[in-house]
């Protein structure tokens, strides 16, 4: 049971580091657009 735990706390894991790697990226995407736009206009 042990192994297996570990097998998904690995799992959930690597999958929530994915998920905060491309929340940063959204999260710089929404931070940087506008202001951009704001410039370019």
């Amino acid at each position: 049971m042990t192994s297996l735990n570990k097998q998904i706390m690995f799992e959930l894991i690597q999958k929530l580091d994915v998920l905060i790697s491309e929340l940063e990226e959204i999260t710089i995407k929404i931070n940087f657009k506008p202001r951009k736009h704001k410039r370019n206009v």
